[in-house]
């Protein structure tokens, strides 16, 4: 079996697989392919899909390669009022409301009662999470299963001291919170979905040679496995984290380069602009989940409400420019590495597609 993992492995990361799977995207995301999405993306232009709620920047854990502790300006927590307002706006049409992306949602002492306030309105018809699970005690995930809210947990290590070592955080609390959450949910008249994401700077053999890592195959959930030697795991975060420099320096590593370098030759219109509004702890609306430095304001929901946002003036010119294949120009998206193809929208918008009730539990 190892034999046949290193094969495959083997021919992942060899340059004529690469050049064979770049040409492949690059023909699927060529304007030939445009009229497949052409119709979502003209309905998802008319108000989000999905919101992502970064209910407070504030994060309990410091990842050697995420730039949150240099986020400029103050940092805090989405008020209640405000909370209440965008959630209320957005269920006249409904879709999906995340909670996370620049800081950890759970740090918010509000957390449970904006899950509550959320679940009253049925045109939302799913919740998402993502955290690091250091503050997910027994109330949240008991919160988290009753209103069915999937959890998406960046793990990132089993190594308990290289953990620790990348992500300033007790591995045991951590690995303890998760554990209790899994066992709840294995016995939960309606599981929900979990995904653990695990990036780890150590080879894929050892991982999953690990007796924690088969400790999770073993109960219901799904388990990311991205060593970041392929350069694929980390963001660049719209190219202000030199994620080369820091690859370079881990002398563990041995890098190969695979999808992400077709990202930043990738012209076709990125995603991100149809996929999903995220705001700010403050109210305001940056471009995308990569804009951790807030460098393009597109609106302010203490000032606006949702549609005028998502249907103004610099989104429109944005996926315009994208449309046209010119959008990779100017600004972050010049230089983001984590640019994919608007025809990943079909993805994430089928609302049947789950990796659980597929059989997939493993997915590398």
């Amino acid at each position: 079996m190892t034999g046949k993992r290193d094969l495959i492995d083997s021919i992942k990361r060899s340059s004529w697989f690469i050049s064979l799977n770049n040409f492949r995207r690059l023909f699927y995301e060529s304007v030939l392919f445009d009229f497949l999405v052409q119709p979502q993306a003209e309905l998802l232009e008319k108000f989000p899909g999905a919101l992502v709620i970064d209910n407070t920047n504030l994060c309990n854990a410091k990842c050697s390669w995420c730039p949150n502790d240099t986020i400029p300006g103050d940092k805090g927590i989405m008020d209640k009022e405000l909370f209440q307002s965008i959630v209320k706006d957005y269920s006249q049409f409904g879709g999906i409301v995340r909670f996370g992306t620049f800081g950890e949602p759970l740090l918010d002492p509000e957390f449970i009662n904006k899950v509550d306030y959320v679940r009253k309105f049925p045109s939302i018809y799913k919740m998402e999470l993502i955290t690091n699970g250091l503050a997910l005690n027994e109330k949240i995930a008991d919160k988290l299963i009753e209103c069915k809210v999937d959890t998406e947990i960046s793990l990132d290590e089993l190594d308990k001291e290289i953990f620790e070592e990348i992500k300033g955080v007790s591995f045991d609390k951590t690995w303890e919170n998760i554990v209790k959450l899994l066992n709840k949910n294995d016995i939960a008249e309606r599981p929900i979905e979990i995904n653990i994401r695990i990036k780890t700077s150590t080879n894929e053999e050892s991982i999953r040679n690990n007796p924690l890592f088969k400790e999770l195959l073993h109960v219901n959930c799904t388990v990311e496995l991205n060593p970041i030697s392929a350069m694929d795991s980390l963001s660049n975060w719209g190219g202000k984290f030199d994620k080369n420099a820091y690859l370079s320096n881990n002398n563990n590593l041995s890098l190969h380069r695979t999808y992400k370098n077709y990202n930043f030759k990738n012209q076709a219109p990125c995603h991100q602009l149809w996929k999903w509004m995220v705001i700010n702890w403050d109210g305001r609306v940056v471009l995308c989940c990569t804009d951790i430095y807030t460098n393009v304001v597109l609106g302010d929901l203490k000032k606006e409400k949702i549609e005028e946002v998502w249907q103004g003036p610099v989104f429109s010119k944005a996926r315009k420019e994208f449309k046209s294949r010119n959008g990779r120009k100017n600004g972050i998206c010049k230089s983001c590495d984590l640019h994919l193809g608007w025809q990943y929208l079909k993805l994430y918008y089928n609302q049947s597609n789950s990796r659980i009730r597929d059989g997939k539990r493993f997915i590398s």
